[in-house]
């Protein structure tokens, strides 16, 4: 019996194919080298997995990990690295003994060495494989364009140690699969990536953010290495960080000024949780007295001795005296009596003979030294001195100044008020008749007779001073609120603090209505050496600006500046615009300013504050009202912590 040979053919090619198919097959299950090499294809799975661990070693929650990733990639100091593994070469050991390993090849790169497109596109596929939006393949599609043997730190070596203990030659094939993806394609792949998110997705928005150049604000992850860092007890809030939970603080030793128009909150969002929590003395100038209706009930019962001072309201004020706190040893006394008059004579500004202003200081220093002179602390109302610019007294005055032997400067102005003609001292004291005006009056005899708070000290003693009076007084009592805010900074700055004492937190609001004084230039010039931290309120820019013409050095001169609803009619919004600086797209290098004038004005800021501080990145800050949070209520209402 034969067989036809058609037949056999048409068996043994049905075989082969059979065969083929098999082979195909197991190649696809096992790989060409069988189980072996399958369980090493996972091993160099597994190899390749420890690129991850730079992402999941930075927190236990996406949350925590996206702020380690962005901490990374703005120090810009770390290293990062991308391992991949590889067969080797066929020409590595014989047919026979032919071991199935795998050469690992280990990728370095620091992140300062990264153009701020691949280091902001590198960011991007760090946060999208956090967040579980790509697959580790896929991240791997997305990070390893960016390393190549030219700007990278290579090294290889086998998976495992063998007899073949061979390492890769730099240019091997894995480092050739590297350089084959172009950055370009993975930049569109990213992009397509996030176009594909739903729109409410929090992680788009923030990667379409950056991808307009943003990151610029001051995040979580920025604080610890900011001038927000909390490094003392005696911490100033000043609000919540847009799109974030965390509040930001300042416990730094410089001072702060907000800058916001009426009705904008600052009592609500800085003043009053500020002075339900500051653990050390306040001062503060209480325009209509609601900051001492809602927070003076806390202050006695958690912190000290609460002081009110209402000139206008003698039945529930206490009383001030400035010239008990003149010291009366001869080598202070004309120089306190002159810081006194200083601060009595209000500058006018504009005038174009001084002369008149000048002398009127000089006549009133000297009433001021007469009176300390020839009085106890206890026993200087100062009526007394009232008498003497109203003529009263005025000539016994000038001659016992001229037999003044101890103390120079009461001789030498004695004579020197001795040769001025009646007519002319009697226009000098009507000049300095017209800044008096703030002392005269029954109710302001009655509560500057003496000084209740003597000899209390702000420093060494948990005190709050309320200084009380309403919005339409302060220009008329102007030269009274000019003397306490001033005498008490000045008393802070005569003698450095211990080291361990604590800070004293000055809050003036309408400072621009106080006009120019030096106290406060220069609480912002040495207030950290005496452990003074300023918190200036202003109006408006232009306000600000007649008060003190070196307006941009003065604002300088605080380590926080705060800014709220900032008007388009004055330069403010340009300034704070030009401030913050511009900004740079990694999708076309496109450079753009942070944030424009009209925007700054407009309704996307009208419930945020924008925060500027040296030597840290600009902060976003939500406004937070007290009477929003139940802590701060609780605390308005019966003072309990």
């Amino acid at each position: 019996m034969f067989i036809d040979s058609g037949l056999l053919s048409g068996i043994l090619l049905i075989l082969i194919i059979i065969f083929v198919i098999y082979k195909i097959n197991h190649q696809i299950k096992y790989g060409w080298y069988g189980e072996k090499n399958n369980q090493a294809h996972k091993r160099m799975e597994e190899v390749q997995k420890q690129t991850l661990e730079q992402i999941t070693s930075l927190g236990s929650t996406a949350e925590e990990r996206e702020k380690g990733i962005n901490r990374l990639f703005d120090e810009k100091k770390h290293t990062i690295y991308h391992i991949r593994a590889g067969e080797l070469p066929e020409s590595f050991g014989t047919k026979k003994n032919r071991k199935y390993i795998f050469g690992i090849l280990k990728l370095s790169r620091n992140l300062a060495s990264f153009s701020s497109k691949e280091r902001e596109f590198l960011r991007i596929s760090f946060l999208l494989y956090n967040y579980k939006k790509i697959s580790y393949k896929e991240f791997f599609e997305l990070f390893v364009p960016l390393f190549n043997e030219e700007k990278s730190v290579i090294e290889s070596r086998p998976s495992a140690p063998s007899k073949h203990d061979y390492w890769f030659h730099p240019r091997s094939v894995c480092t050739r699969k590297v350089e084959a993806i172009e950055l370009e394609k993975a930049v569109n792949k990213i992009l397509h990536i996030v176009e594909s998110l739903p729109n409410n997705d929090p992680i788009k928005n923030k990667i379409n953010s950056r991808m307009r150049g943003g990151g610029i604000w001051l995040d979580d992850h920025d604080i610890a290495n900011s001038v927000f860092a909390e490094t003392s007890e005696y911490k100033l809030k000043i609000g919540q960080l847009y799109e974030s939970d965390h509040y930001l603080y300042y416990s730094g030793e410089g001072s702060l000024i907000t800058i916001a128009p009426p009705g904008s909150g600052k009592t609500q969002c800085f003043v009053l949780p500020n002075m339900l929590s500051w653990h050390g003395s306040a001062f503060v100038l209480d325009i209509k007295g609601e900051i001492y209706s809602s927070t003076h009930e806390w202050r006695s019962k958690n912190i000290g001795k609460v002081i009110k001072f209402s000139p206008l309201d003698p039945s529930s004020s206490q009383q001030y005296n400035p010239l008990t706190f003149i010291r009366s040893e001869k080598d202070y006394i004309w120089e306190d009596s002159r810081f006194l008059a200083d601060m009595i004579i209000i500058p006018t500004g504009g005038s174009s003979d001084p002369f008149w202003e000048n002398i009127a200081r000089d006549i009133l220093t000297a009433a001021i030294a007469y009176v300390t002179y020839n009085n106890e602390p206890d026993d200087r109302p100062m009526s007394k001195v009232l008498d003497l610019m109203y003529g009263i007294g005025l000539v016994e005055m000038i001659v016992d100044l001229k037999n003044t032997d101890d103390v120079a400067a009461m001789r030498q102005t004695g004579h020197s008020l001795f040769e001025i003609e009646k007519k002319t001292i009697d226009s000098v004291l009507k000049t300095a008749q017209s800044h008096l005006s703030a002392w005269q009056g029954e109710r302001i005899n009655r509560v500057t007779k003496k000084s209740d708070w003597h000899p209390l000290d702000l420093r060494k003693d948990k005190v709050t001073v309320y200084l009380c009076i309403n919005p339409s007084e302060i220009d008329s009592y102007l030269s009274l609120l000019r003397v306490i805010i001033a005498q008490h900074i000045r008393m802070l700055t005569s003698k450095l603090p211990d080291r361990e004492s604590a800070p004293v937190l000055f809050m003036v609001d309408e400072l621009p209505r106080l006009k120019k004084m030096l106290p406060i230039e220069e609480g912002l010039e040495v207030g950290r050496q005496y452990g003074i931290k300023l918190w200036l309120f202003a109006q408006s820019y232009g306000q600000l600006k007649q008060a003190y013409p070196n307006v941009d050095g003065f604002v300088g001169s605080c380590a926080v500046r705060t800014f709220m609803n900032i008007p388009l009619n004055d330069e403010l919004a340009g300034k704070i615009s030009n401030q913050l600086g511009y900004r740079e797209s990694p999708l076309d290098n496109s450079r753009h300013k942070m944030v424009e004038p009209l925007e700054l004005a407009g309704p996307e800021y009208r419930d945020v504050a924008i925060v500027l501080a040296s030597n840290s990145k600009p902060a976003r800050v939500k406004k937070s009202y007290a009477w929003q949070d139940p802590e701060m209520v609780g605390r308005m209402n019966n003072g309990q912590s």
